[in-house]
């Protein structure tokens, strides 16, 4: 599967969690199935169109997302729920949104009865009964994670949710959860403040078991070792010198350093200076302004949509009106969709398009404002099913025999070469591409700030699990390493590419807020942490942050970031300065 947005869930509440389910698929381009129409390239007579949920149940009054899937014939995936035409044959019982609406395949449920849910893309057709219901029968618990390491000393956030006739229902605060042995462990149960919270107490091996009202019960694995193994994930920042993850060291930045090296902070200061209002031409004005733009997936989108409603509002701390802070990600819009200034990317099989034509057209445009004029981007972004689709290993110990990365141990910056198949690799590949691209369409670019996504251990669909999500934050340090050695050597990563900041290849890079926290544990070096009891920071999918909690623990950090970092000075506001909302 290849499109980020399978879990682009819409903006709203939801009793359930997506539970895997089987598909139906139907063979486009037949008279069958709506053919005759004319399709893509990427559209071929094995192509095939497949629905899913195949058997939806959506409760009545309630809502469910569906999501219509382009299979090619080598396997592959693309979502195309937001590019299909969706209907329902009874709109009484059960309706559904289609191409152009906010929400297209979001069915809710009207009344009690049956419909066809019919999507459409490109001569291909697939269709499947829903049921709206006034009540579930529980079938099944799950419990996730369903095995985790967790050292001693230090907690682990789990979670139960009854599988239903449609996705599944929360049962995480009211369940009741044990351990096999409380020497070993303790658990928090329903009736305490944190259920489903582990803390471990001493080395060894135990199961969780997870009990629903309803008598349906559930068990996960808990193995906490002796010593802190390496396969342990510790924050990036957090790393000490001489801890690592499977042999790699921390730090944001080189020699396990949180902080850029000199060299590096004097660029980024002489890139800080050099941000300044600029007209519609790019030309320094007093009048102008410096657009901060925010690009990447659906996570991002949906903590950018937070953040920018605190930074546009004059009293926030923020220069607003002056910079005017954008949300340009969207959902779907993964890694490779940003990888081209001009043209169709390699990974469009959707109508999805350029996405710097998109953001000009639907962000910049509509604001009054232009391409010259960004000046600042903070990119969070991430691969789309690595696994699955892309076939990406997560990284091995490249001291122990077997290991496949070609990620050398002890090499600068990634290490990674052209021969690299770990997905860490693939995505800095993707990024060196993103920024120069970007640097292409916006030439007035200083400056970039890269977070990493937020924690991947609830999910329950492998978008970007653990610990793929875990080692993008690796994969960012790396790139920005990669940056620091060319500036020092003239030489770039063969897989990062041109980094250069000095011959206007791309901007200066650094990182923005780190978001990633290890559960519930929360960072010692900014405190975040992530809560999924009850689900109160992510959504049903346990991959996208939950409105308002998720999005706006990320845009805290941000605001806190941009209001503090040395790097940062021209989004703070100006002491006496007057303004209005200008839109």
């Amino acid at each position: 599967m290849t499109s980020e947005s399978w879990f682009a869930a819409p903006r709203l509440a939801r009793a359930g969690f997506i539970i895997p389910a089987l598909v139906l698929i139907l063979m486009g381009l037949s008279a069958s199935c709506g053919g005759g129409s004319s399709s893509p390239d990427s559209v071929t007579s094995n192509s095939a169109l497949i629905l899913t949920p195949s058997s939806p149940t959506v409760l009545q009054t309630e809502t469910l997302q569906l999501h219509a899937m382009m299979q090619a014939s080598d396997g592959s995936m693309q979502d195309v729920t937001t590019s299909a035409l969706w209907s329902s044959s009874t709109n009484n019982s059960t309706s559904i949104e289609s191409i152009g609406q906010e929400f297209p395949g979001l069915a809710t449920g009207n009344a009690a009865g049956s419909t066809t849910i019919t999507a459409k893309f490109n001569g291909m057709t697939a269709s499947a009964t829903l049921n709206c219901i006034s009540n579930y029968a529980p079938q099944a618990l799950s419990v996730l994670p369903s095995t985790v390491t967790v050292a001693v000393g230090t907690v682990q956030q789990f979670r139960a949710a009854e599988t239903m006739d449609r996705n599944g229902t929360e049962e995480t605060g009211i369940a009741t959860w044990t351990v096999s042995d409380t020497s070993k462990a303790t658990i928090e149960t329903a009736g305490q403040s944190t259920p489903g919270v582990l803390t471990a107490i001493s080395p060894g091996t135990i199961t969780v078991t997870a009990t629903s009202p309803d008598g349906l019960t559930n068990t996960a694995t808990v193995v906490i070792p002796g010593g802190l193994p390496n396969t342990y994930k510790i924050p990036v920042p957090e790393m000490l010198t001489g801890q690592n993850y499977l042999s790699y060291s921390g730090g944001l930045y080189e020699n396990d350093s949180n902080t850029p090296p000199a060299d590096h902070d004097a660029a980024g200061l002489a890139a800080a200076a050099a941000v300044q209002p600029l007209d519609t031409s790019g030309n320094p004005s007093p009048s102008g302004n410096i657009v901060l733009l925010g690009v990447g997936m659906s996570n991002a989108y949906y903590e950018l949509t937070a953040f920018t409603a605190d930074a546009d509002v004059v009293g926030s701390g923020a220069n607003y009106p002056t910079v005017m802070t954008l949300n340009g990600a969207k959902p779907e819009a993964t890694t490779c969709w940003w990888t081209l200034a001009e043209g169709v990317p390699v990974c469009d099989t959707s109508p999805l398009g350029n996405q710097y034509d998109r953001v000009l057209t639907d962000v910049l445009t509509p604001a009054g404002l232009t391409e010259a004029q960004v000046q600042v981007l903070w990119i969070k972004e991430a691969d789309p099913f690595p696994a699955e689709t892309l076939n990406n290993p997560s990284l091995c110990d490249p001291s122990v025999t077997g290991c496949i990365n070609n990620v050398p141990l002890g090499a600068t910056g990634s290490g990674c070469t052209i021969a690299s198949t770990a997905e860490a690799c693939y995505f800095d590949k993707l990024l060196g591409e993103m920024v120069r691209a970007a640097k292409v369409r916006y030439p007035n670019l200083k400056q970039m700030f890269i977070s990493s996504r937020i924690y991947g251990g609830y999910v329950s669909f492998p978008l970007n699990p653990e610990p793929y999500a875990y080692e993008y934050g690796l994969a960012a340090k790396w790139f920005i390493e990669n940056q620091v050695i060319q500036a020092r050597t003239g030489q770039a990563d063969p897989v990062s590419g041109d980094l250069s900041y000095t011959d206007g290849s791309t901007a200066w890079a650094a990182w923005g807020p780190y978001i990633w926290a290890n559960s519930v544990e929360p960072q010692t070096f900014d405190g975040i942490a992530w809560e999924t009891n009850p689900i109160d920071d992510y959504l049903s999918d346990g991959t996208h942050p939950s409105a308002p909690a998720g999005e706006d623990l990320v845009a805290a950090q941000l605001m806190d970031f941009f209001l503090t970092s040395p790097y940062t000075p021209w989004f703070r506001a100006v002491p006496g300065q007057q303004a209005k909302k200008t839109r």
